[in-house]
């Protein structure tokens, strides 16, 4: 079931199309068409999409968030930069960046010399150079992503009709993040570089008393004269990211607030309106799900679906694993007629040892074998093949065996295929509809 719907919405590349809704929109629909492809294949998002399709039919339903990530990345390096007349104040571009020794010039019209790294910053004339240790920022992925919400790290209402403030009051995310995870996630604002980032991440650590706690291993090596204390790192923290309908301003209303917090401590550590914090003023949460359940923001899964075939199913083959351990052989012997049952009237038989028959006595005259046949396996065999076609019927997912239903043209013509592919289409077209809703408000968030 999960394959063929995830042929179904993914089968195709693109496998969703950006439309001009005026005719002045085509042009800028196409190019949100390119980049929303671009960012999905960089964040991965749509390879969550076909996980999360699975997902929803184990269990029911698939939570998926809908975020805007800015993964990056610090470090140091040793550049030759110009600097102002006072010999420390490094020359900023047009960029924000340094005028670094090894970039060019160009002209661009009328004798202007122009930084080439961006069309822009004019030359400043008589250049001072100095060489410096500059903090650098390396940016791996900026953009909107979809992220799988694991099961049991959430947390909603089960009679909410759905996620969003007026059907949930309360959703939560729990999460495991360091100081630093939570100040690049939450507390630093765009545009902002180091240092902002590092005073964001002592605010952090100041609110909740958790210094650097975490241990690492330690690099004491005394018989190599190394004195310095060990290196720690980041303490994890387990974090909740709630979405509250809450009277925050105590004006009578309430308003749609996400906090995030310290679970230990109860720490508030970050909280604002969402619609400041989400573009579209929604929760970030979207539910895929393949059956719907009326006033529930949850599903069914195919486990479930299939609960009473499989129960069938397994009663009948605990039946038949009855009757076949009950099964079995019975021996019957016949001492007497032997030698030695002559000599002993309670022998034995059967214990590997040998026997003389008497004269006139065949073998089966001694010993005889009578085995007890199981005589309802095929029986319980067809109700079994009867149970699963007709999950498979049910699922819309259809077998070799749909060819002796009753009144279904053979399987081995044209006609009798396409009857079966329609067929299973028809069934399966309520749980792609359902599936579509939940994809399609991921897709548009994204």
């Amino acid at each position: 079931m999960a394959a063929k719907a995830i042929t179904y919405f993914f089968g195709t590349e693109p496998y969703f199309s950006v439309e001009p809704v005026g005719a002045s929109d085509t042009d800028i629909a196409s190019a949100m068409q390119t980049l929303a492809d671009l960012k999905m294949n960089d964040s991965a998002s749509d390879s969550v999409l076909r996980g999360a399709v699975e997902t929803a039919f184990n269990l029911g339903e698939c939570v998926v968030k809908v975020t805007h990530r800015k993964s990056s990345s610090f470090y140091r390096r040793i550049m030759t930069v110009a600097v102002a007349g006072d010999g420390n104040t490094p020359l900023l571009a047009q960029d924000g960046l340094p005028i670094e020794q090894g970039d060019q010039w160009i002209d661009a019209g009328d004798g202007v010399l122009v930084l080439k790294r961006d069309g822009m910053t004019p030359h400043p004339g008589a250049l001072t150079w100095k060489t410096i240790l500059a903090d650098e920022e390396i940016t791996h992925y900026n953009g909107p992503e979809i992220t799988p919400v694991y099961f049991r790290d959430f947390l909603a209402p089960l009679s909410a009709r759905s996620l969003q403030k007026d059907d949930c009051d309360c959703c939560v995310q729990i999460m495991d993040m360091t100081a630093s995870a939570l100040a690049a996630a939450y507390m630093q604002n765009p545009g902002e570089g180091l240092d902002s980032l590092r005073t964001a991440i002592d605010s952090i650590r100041r609110a909740i008393n958790s210094p650097r706690q975490g241990q690492a291993a330690a690099s004491n090596r005394p018989e190599l004269g190394d004195t310095a204390p060990p290196e720690t790192m980041d303490a994890t923290l387990q974090i909740g990211e709630f979405y509250i309908r809450f009277d925050a301003d105590m004006d009578g209303y309430e308003e749609d607030v996400m906090l995030v917090m310290d679970l230990n401590t109860n720490t508030p550590i970050f909280y604002d309106h969402v619609p400041n914090v989400v573009d579209d003023g929604l929760r970030p949460f979207r539910p895929i799900k393949p059956t719907e359940i009326s006033g529930r923001w949850y599903g069914v899964g195919a486990i479930e679906m299939c609960e009473q075939s499989q129960e069938g199913i397994d009663l009948l083959v605990n039946r038949r694993n009855r009757n076949q351990s009950e099964a079995g052989r019975i021996t019957l012997t016949r001492p007497y007629n032997t030698v030695e049952g002559d000599a002993d009237p309670d022998l034995k038989m059967n214990y590997g040892k040998t026997y003389t028959p008497k004269p006139g006595m065949k073998a089966e005259d001694v010993v005889e074998t009578v085995y007890l046949d199981d005589n309802k396996f095929d029986r319980i065999t067809e109700e079994i093949e009867f149970w699963m076609q007709t999950a498979m019927n049910e699922s819309g997912v259809q077998h070799a065996n749909d060819n002796y239903a009753a009144g279904m043209d053979s399987a081995k013509l044209a006609t009798g295929i396409r009857n079966v592919e329609k067929t299973g289409n028809e069934l399966f077209a309520v749980m792609i509809s359902n599936l579509e809703t939940g994809i399609q408000a991921s897709i548009d968030a994204f």
